[in-house]
This record gives structure tokens, sequence and C-alpha cells, in this order.
């Protein structure tokens, strides 16, 4: 089930990444904004970029929002990476463009996936019961 999950994930991924070369889709939202409609955030550090195209899944999997951050500033993706370890986050080893952390709590578990190109950025946050 776990492979199933990695692997729709990335073809997710892969097409949300076709949608997030160029210059984005609506309007950019901060963090604060989104944890109004996506509750899930709240258990994640706070990221400073814009939010922009934003994905959300709610499965059997767990709950996955996915977006962008075009012609990102690299203080707000390195402040970022920053936050996690400082809030228990743990880098993984990767073979692929995705580099993930994981924060398994005992109560659930956390992922985030981030793909980080030269001007903008996919953030990939994951909630597993």
């Amino acid at each position: 089930m776990k492979r199933l999950f990695i692997a729709a994930t990335a073809v997710l991924l892969g097409m949300f990444a076709a949608g997030c070369d160029g210059e984005g889709g609506s309007e950019p939202l901060s963090w604060g904004e989104c944890v109004v409609s996506y509750s899930l955030l709240e258990y994640f550090p706070e990221y400073d970029g814009d939010i922009e195209n934003a994905y959300y899944i709610n499965d059997s999997e767990g709950e996955t929002l996915m977006f962008c951050d075009y012609n990102v500033e690299r203080e707000h993706v390195e402040a970022f990476k920053n936050k996690l370890g400082a809030s228990g986050f743990i880098k993984e080893p990767s073979s692929g463009s995705t580099v993930y952390w994981y924060n398994n709590t005992g109560t659930y578990s956390l992922r985030i996936g981030i793909d980080d190109y030269e001007t903008y950025v996919i953030i990939e946050l994951t909630r597993m019961a």
C-alpha cells in the first residue's frame, strides 16, 4: 500500500509540476489565509513564501496539500528547511528530485516533500493518520 501511495504521489506531483513552471494561475495566498481552509497546516511549520495553485487531497491515506511558490525567494525556502529540523522533522535520503522530511508523532505521521527549482518551488505537505 505504501508503494501505491508513493507511486500515486509521484504521478500527481509530476502532473502538478507541469503546471508549476509558468506564471501561476491564481492569486498568491499567505500561510494564515490557507490555515482557514486547510486545518492540516497546523501540524507543519509555517512557510513564509507565497502559496499558489494549492491542490488539496483527502483520501484513505491521509490529507495532502501541494502548492507552488513562483519566482521564489530563496530565503523563504531556506528558512522553511531550517524550521523543519527545529520542529523534529528528519531529512530522508532520496534518489529523485523530491527531498522528503518525516516526523512521526505516534498518533500520526507527517511528511513534507520539496522540489526546489531555480525559479519556483513545489511543496507537498501530508498528514497520514
